[in-house]
């Protein structure tokens, strides 16, 4: 199967590659990439930018972050389909905290290409701190672990407070008191850390960027073949 998907793949070449600010890397399923490069369409985003926060609120029900976020990040938030990439100057501290490895293997059905793309344009896309969502506390019994709890508890004791302060006062004050106040004031702290990609110049350690709009296959400069730890195949560059 990968030699009939490299001989597939191979046939593809990007077109003109427009100047832009930022390259993003991309991860999409063989058979994804397979159906939009077969039919000539664009690389459209499925990710909610709420969807940590309905996954919490059926589980716990505390708080709906969206019902709480400023203004000055809701007035951005337009879209419900982004496309959710990692800034290729970032693709190391990613990968250093296995979480790219983490991304490939726990995907459904796997992620197995690696898209380098130019954006066109900045214009609705955000930036989000993906250390606010560690993995470990979306894995069965996080509550009841003390040693993951106190590693939650340590990333929120390092969050600026530009962000602290605009915690629900419920969570500013009492998030280490009980493991699900730890767990919905991370909840909280990556929905705050949003900012438009205008204004963004670098301050986070595992940036997101999410991009509302669709990418035509001009703006896609490099297609890989990847797999769990590491291994990398170029296919096009």
């Amino acid at each position: 199967m990968r030699r009939s998907l490299r001989k597939r793949l191979k046939q593809w070449r990007p077109r003109a590659r427009p100047s832009s600010k930022l390259d993003i890397y991309h991860f999409i399923s063989s058979e994804d990439w397979n159906t939009i490069n077969n039919n000539g369409g664009n690389l459209i985003g499925q990710a909610d930018p709420y969807w940590a926060s309905k996954v919490l609120g059926v589980r716990f029900g505390l708080f709906a972050p969206e019902e709480f976020l400023p203004l000055e990040i809701l007035r951005f938030i337009a879209s419900t389909a982004y496309l959710v990439g990692i800034p290729k100057e970032n693709l190391s501290a990613w990968e250093s905290n296995g979480l790219v490895d983490l991304l490939i293997r726990e995907s459904r059905p796997q992620k197995d290409i690696r898209l380098l793309i130019h954006l066109p344009t900045e214009q609705g896309c955000f930036v989000r701190e993906h250390r606010y969502r560690p993995c470990f506390t979306f894995q069965s019994g996080f509550l009841s672990d003390q040693q993951k709890l106190s590693e939650a508890r340590k990333i929120i004791s390092t969050a600026k407070d530009s962000l602290v302060e605009k915690l629900p006062p419920l969570l500013r004050l009492n998030h280490g008191l009980s493991p699900l106040l730890t767990l919905e004031t991370l909840n909280f702290l990556y929905y705050l850390s949003t900012m438009p990609l205008r204004d963004y110049t670098g301050q986070y350690l595992l940036p997101e960027v999410w991009v509302p709009y669709s990418i035509a296959m001009e703006h896609i400069k490099n297609v890989e073949i990847v797999a769990a730890k590491g291994e990398i195949e170029t296919l096009v560059n």
